[in-house]
């Protein structure tokens, strides 16, 4: 007997990764690294669970050294949800070629695709997001990110960042992913930041950088 979607989704997280189903292509492209790292338990079948619709799909995979592929069972997928156009899809690994997949509803642009991914057109601009800080970092040792920004992070895959604040110092932070619901935080690091900074609850917070890609740095300063 088929063991009930609920407790497959119930076992620890191993690992993630997103991808995009693409309008007119028939393989949906894995991230290299994700392969890279679990490639020695990856087989040539997956199976993928979606918990709001109680559905499990089973797809190849082609273990591909260059380009990691899922290749048979990929335009089910698209013909399933009705994807009209390129749609992102979160991945959560739970071991043994098991799958959460969280399917984005409303379609993306190439600029937003993950920037590994071969079709990106990722823009490698400056950008600026804005935090409100409603908790002490004494008590709460990490920053919950408002969805832009966790959503900008998570497309570059970076696990750790680079503050700079006020007096500026660096100071290497960690990222930590949550996937349903969609969550991002900075954890390790976040709190010294804070500390050094004089970052207080209540601060209006921005963090800039000019280009992400190139040495992970955000530079923060608080408006207040």
């Amino acid at each position: 007997m088929a063991e009930p979607i609920a407790r497959v989704l119930q076992r620890p997280t191993k690992g993630f990764f997103s991808t995009v189903h693409v309008i007119g292509e028939v393989e949906g492209e894995v991230e290299k690294t994700f392969y890279e790292d679990f490639k020695t338990e990856l087989r040539n079948i997956w199976h993928l669970y979606d918990s709001k619709r109680n559905v499990h799909f089973i797809v190849e995979f082609n273990s591909d050294d260059d380009v990691p592929r899922i290749t048979t069972g990929w335009v089910t997928i698209r013909d399933y949800y009705n994807f009209d156009g390129h749609h992102q899809i979160f991945f959560r690994y739970l071991g043994t070629n098991q799958f959460q997949i969280i399917p984005t509803e409303e379609p993306i642009t190439p600029d937003l695709f993950p920037t590994w991914h071969t079709q990106s057109q990722a823009l490698r601009k400056a950008v600026t997001f804005t935090i409100n800080m409603a908790e002490d970092p004494e008590s709460v040792p990490y920053l919950k990110l408002p969805q832009d920004m966790g959503e900008y992070l998570w497309n570059t895959g970076l696990d750790e960042i680079y503050i700079v604040g006020t007096i500026r110092e660096q100071h290497k932070c960690e990222l930590t992913y949550q996937m349903d619901p969609f969550e991002v935080t900075i954890s390790r690091g976040w709190r010294k930041v804070a500390g050094i900074n004089g970052f207080k609850v209540g601060d209006r917070l921005l963090f800039n950088t000019s280009n992400i890609y190139e040495n992970h740095m955000f530079y923060v300063r608080s408006c207040n």
